[in-house]
């Protein structure tokens, strides 16, 4: 069986969720994928994003620098997988005509390929595998006791995450899809 090429992205958002974790959402004009990274990954993506200006150089400018003085380049970040809650990134690297691919999370993937200024990409089943569920409605809005507004929320949506609220077909895949 043939593997599929990974299919490029951008990054379509970094932030926080309702819950305070971080997420960066990578997309294409037709899928995105959430993951939940760390609050010092989501700062390395941001900043570079920002083109922050820093005195000294930080670990991932720091890696990117030091490849560069042995002759060695980012080629490429790939989401590669995602098994039970954890997604695993590879980061591939040339250096002229030669060739390595070394495991890394995704989110500090993420953050050196913004860096290298190269090209960040999924494995295609990788967005099946985290593929959120459809909205499901409820029949009366939930109530926002803080805000007092009237609210429908996805289930299992980072803004909704009570897994009760979601049909038993879509828990399987949505328990998949969690941190990075």
């Amino acid at each position: 069986m043939a593997t599929k090429k990974p299919v490029r992205v951008r990054i379509k958002r970094v932030g926080m969720d309702p819950e305070g974790r971080g997420l960066v959402v990578l997309g294409t004009a037709k899928r995105d994928l959430p993951i939940w990274i760390g609050p010092t990954e989501s700062q390395a993506i941001v900043s570079r994003m920002k083109r922050t200006k820093l005195p000294r150089p930080m670990t991932h400018d720091l890696f990117v620098n030091a490849l560069a003085e042995v002759g060695w380049e980012i080629d490429k970040v790939v989401v590669s997988d995602l098994r039970e809650t954890t997604f695993y990134g590879e980061l591939h690297l040339r250096s002229g005509a030669r060739r390595k691919v070394i495991d890394c999370r995704p989110s500090d993937g993420i953050a050196l390929a913004l860096r290298a200024k190269a090209p960040i990409c999924v494995a295609p089943h990788v967005f099946d595998l985290a593929m959120m569920p459809p909205p499901v409605q409820q029949p009366e809005p939930a109530k926002d006791a803080h805000e007092g507004k009237a609210r429908t929320r996805r289930a299992g949506s980072p803004a909704c995450p009570d897994p009760s609220l979601s049909t038993p077909k879509r828990s399987a895949r949505r328990s998949r899809r969690t941190s990075a």
